[in-house]
C-alpha cells in the first residue's frame, strides 16, 4: 500500500461526501475538502500534522507576510509542483515495503522474536494493562485492522504512544534485560491547538507558520532521510520539518497473510519499541500554548507547553487561546504560534473580521505513570479572529466570560458544601461524583458556543453579548441554586438544633445564612458586568415554611 496514492484518509467534502483519499488526492483537492474526518481527534492532529509537514517540505514555509497572503489567495496549492513533489518522494510512503517501510524499521524484532497485538497501537482499546473504562475486548482477541487504519494509528502512535517499559529491540545497545524505558511520545506533553478554516487548504497555510529564515531553517522530514534503525537516541530536533515527523518509536508490522477488503493488506499483530526521545519542546511546536515557569531551576527552560485538562471545554481555556499581547496580563500564558500569527494577520486586515475561524483542541491523559491511558480530550470552538488581533474589549469580555463562569461555578459548589455541613453530611469530593458546578457549565455550554459563534460572524454586536451573558449567567445560576435549595427539608429554615433536640433560636436559620452567601458569591463573580444585568438583586429574607 502506498499511502500517496491508496486512499487511507476520511475527508468530508464541501458536498457533504465523506470518502478516503491518498496523499496526492488529499492535498490536491484540498480546497474542495471540508475537512480531515478521523475520529479519535488526537488522531485527527496527527494525521493532519503530516499533511502539514508534506506542504511545507513541497512549498517551503511562508517567508513574510507578503508570501503568505499569496498562498491564501491561490485557494489551491499548485498542482504541478505538488506532484513533482510527491513523484519524488512517493517510494519512502510504502506502508509494508521490505527495505524502508514507512514510518517503521524494516527488520525489527525483538530478542525472542515476539510481536504483540496491533492493538498495542490503539489507545482506545484494551491490552495488557491499558484498559479503558467499559473496554470489551481483551488480548486473548485482538483487532485487525485494515492498511488504511494500521496507517493512521501509525502516524497516531509517534505522537501519543503511552510510556513505561517496552520491548527492546535487537541491535539496541541501551536494551538491558530485554527491555527498555521509553517516555510518553512527544504531543502526549501538551494539548495540541490547531485552527482550522472553511477548507483543508486554508487548514493547512493557517497552520504554515512563517519563517522569514526560509526553507533550510525548517528542517527535513523524515522521508527524506536514511531510513531508521532499532538504535534510539535523545536529540533536540533542528527544526520544524524534523518535529513534525519525529520518529518516537520504532515499529513493525506484521502483515496478515489475508488481505483486507481493498486487497492492500490488513495487520493483527505489530513490533513496538522506544524510539527517539526529545530532549525538550521546541519552542517553534506551532500547536502547544505556553505557561511561563515559576522559579525555574537553571536546567529548566522558561516556559512548559500548557496540556489540556479532560474536564474542561475548550472555551474554558480562553485565556491560554487569547495569550496574544505580550502585555503582562496574561498571566504567564502564552497562545500558540499558530494563533498568535492569526491575530496579527488579522490585525494587518489579511483576514476578514467575520471569518468563520475554528479551534479544534485535542489530546490525551494518562495515568499511573503515564503508562495507560485514562481519557481522550477532543472539543471544537469557533473564534472570532477579531479577539485575536488584539482587540481590547472584544477580548476582554471572552475571558470575563470564563471567569465569571468560574465564579458561578465555586458559588455553588460552595452552596451544595454549605448546605451539606447544615446536616452533617459527607461534601462530594473534588475528583468524583458530580459536583453542581460541573452541571452548571454542562447547562451554559451550549449558549457559550452560540455565543462565540455569533460573535464571531457579528463581533460588533459586543454590547449585546454582553447584555445577554450578564443576564444568562446570573438567572442560570439562581435557578440552579434555587432548585438546591427546594431539596432542603423544611425543617433546615426552622433553626439549627443542638443534639438532644431542642432548638438553638439562633436569629437565622442556617440555611438562610447559606443562601445569603450565595447570593453574594454570585454577585461578586459578576462584578465585571454591573450595570449590564438589569435585573435585581435584593438579600433574600428568611422564609416561613
Amino acid at each position: 500500500m502506498n499511502l500517496v496514492e491508496d486512499p487511507w484518509i476520511p475527508v468530508f467534502f464541501a458536498d457533504g461526501t465523506e470518502r478516503l483519499v491518498g496523499l496526492r488526492e488529499a492535498l490536491g483537492c484540498a480546497h474542495e475538502v471540508r475537512a480531515v474526518a478521523i475520529e479519535p481527534g488526537f488522531v485527527n492532529v496527527a494525521v493532519f500534522r503530516l499533511l502539514l509537514a508534506v506542504v511545507l517540505d513541497a512549498f517551503g514555509p511562508p517567508v513574510d507576510e507578503d508570501d503568505f497572503v499569496k498562498r491564501w489567495q491561490a485557494g489551491q496549492f499548485d498542482a504541478r509542483e505538488l506532484d513533482g513533489y510527491l513523484d519524488d518522494v512517493r517510494d519512502r510512503f510504502n506502508l509494508f515495503d521490505e527495505s524502508a517501510p514507512f514510518a517503521q524499521t524494516a527488520g525489527l524484532s525483538t530478542p525472542k522474536g515476539e510481536s504483540k497485538p496491533v492493538s498495542l497501537l490503539i489507545a482506545t482499546i484494551a491490552t495488557g494493562n491499558n484498559v479503558p473504562l467499559f473496554g470489551v475486548r481483551t488480548d486473548a482477541e485482538p483487532p485487525r485492522l485494515s492498511a488504511a487504519e494500521a496507517a493512521r494509528w501509525l502516524v497516531a502512535s509517534h505522537c501519543y504512544d503511552t510510556a513505561g517499559i517496552k520491548p527492546g529491540a535487537e541491535g539496541d545497545p541501551k536494551m538491558k534485560n530485554g527491555k527498555v524505558t521509553a517516555g510518553v511520545a512527544p504531543l502526549g506533553q501538551f494539548g495540541a491547538v490547531v485552527a482550522l478554516g472553511r477548507t483543508l487548504f486554508e487548514s493547512l497555510v493557517l497552520n504554515s507558520v512563517i519563517e522569514r529564515r526560509g526553507r533550510a531553517a525548517i528542517g527535513t522530514p523524515a522521508w527524506r532521510k536514511l531510513p531508521v534503525g532499532p538504535q534510539w537516541s535523545e536529540e533536540t530536533p533542528s527544526g520544524l520539518l524534523d518535529w513534525l515527523t519525529f520518529q518516537a518509536r520504532r515499529v513493525r508490522f506484521v502483515r496478515d497473510e489475508e488481505s483486507d477488503s481493498n486487497g492492500e493488506g490488513a495487520v493483527s499483530r505489530v513490533v513496538l519499541t522506544a524510539g527517539d526521545k526529545p530532549t525538550r519542546i521546541p519552542e517553534f511546536e506551532p500547536h502547544a500554548t505556553w505557561r511561563a515557569v515559576r522559579n525555574p531551576k537553571p536546567e529548566d527552560p522558561p516556559f512548559r507547553p500548557v496540556r489540556h485538562r479532560s474536564d474542561w471545554t475548550a472555551w474554558q481555556g480562553l485565556a491560554a487561546l487569547l495569550a496574544i499581547a505580550d502585555d503582562g496580563s496574561n498571566s504567564g500564558l502564552t497562545s500558540s504560534p499558530v494563533l498568535r500569527q492569526i491575530g496579527a494577520l488579522a490585525a494587518y486586515g489579511d483576514l476578514a473580521d467575520d471569518y468563520p475561524l475554528e479551534v479544534m483542541i485535542a489530546g490525551v491523559e494518562y495515568g499511573n505513570m503515564q503508562a495507560v491511558v485514562e481519557n481522550t480530550i477532543e472539543d471544537r470552538i469557533p473564534l472570532s479572529v477579531v479577539a485575536l488581533r488584539g482587540d481590547a474589549a472584544l477580548r476582554q469580555f471572552l475571558l470575563d466570560v470564563v471567569v465569571s463562569h468560574e465564579g458561578l461555578a465555586n458559588a455553588l459548589n460552595d452552596l451544595d458544601r454549605d448546605l451539606r455541613d447544615i446536616h452533617s453530611a459527607e461534601p462530594i469530593p473534588w475528583d468524583k461524583g458530580q459536583r453542581l458546578g460541573a452541571v452548571f457549565t454542562h447547562r451554559i455550554d451550549p449558549t457559550v458556543r452560540r455565543m462565540l459563534g455569533g460573535l464571531q460572524a457579528e463581533p460588533e454586536k459586543l454590547d449585546d453579548a454582553i447584555a445577554m451573558w450578564a443576564r444568562f449567567a446570573r438567572r442560570t445560576a439562581l435557578d440552579m441554586g434555587s432548585e438546591r435549595l427546594s431539596a432542603v427539608p423544611t425543617s433546615a429554615y426552622r433553626g439549627a438544633r443542638t443534639t438532644d433536640g431542642a432548638s438553638t433560636q439562633t436569629a437565622e436559620a442556617p440555611i438562610v445564612m447559606a443562601e445569603r452567601f450565595f447570593r453574594s458569591r454570585v454577585n461578586r463573580a459578576l462584578k465585571e458586568f454591573q450595570g449590564a444585568d438589569s435585573e435585581l438583586m435584593s438579600e433574600p429574607k428568611e422564609r416561613v415554611r
